[in-house]
């Protein structure tokens, strides 16, 4: 979620974005179906919502309540949106708390619980 150029909030999506329109006043969903028989058929899936502009193949829809879990996922295939990864909160925490100036433990260690590449340094620079 991200401001527009006005300031309004909007999610953007690859065939519409959903702004929201104040804390209890619900959610203007404006779609781009492309054509007008992929609109016809939107229409039909988002009929949970009140069409507010009707055009030729794109249109926008007024939602005042939040969508349940199947709402949801039609909205989100009607505005080509990705559904963000759910993570664990302690993993964030792990992840990101770590001590700085240690090396985090991963591919990247060696045998010696050191970071970088295990081997020999041919070049000894003196700078």
């Amino acid at each position: 979620m991200r401001r527009d150029e006005c300031g309004a909030w909007r999610i953007l999506g690859k065939r519409g974005h959903v702004y929201s329109r104040g804390a209890s006043d619900g959610w203007l969903i404006h779609c781009a179906a492309g054509t007008p028989r992929k609109w016809s058929s939107l229409q039909t899936r988002l009929s949970f919502c009140e069409l507010t502009q009707d055009g030729d193949d794109e249109g926008c829809f007024r939602l005042f309540e939040l969508p349940t879990s199947e709402q949801a996922i039609v909205i989100r295939k009607a505005l080509g949106l990705k559904r963000k990864r759910q993570v664990n909160p302690t993993l964030l925490l792990d992840r990101f708390q770590t001590p700085t100036g240690r090396p985090v433990p991963g591919s990247g260690m060696r045998a010696d619980g050191r970071a970088g590449r295990g081997g020999s340094r041919r070049h000894d620079c003196a700078f």
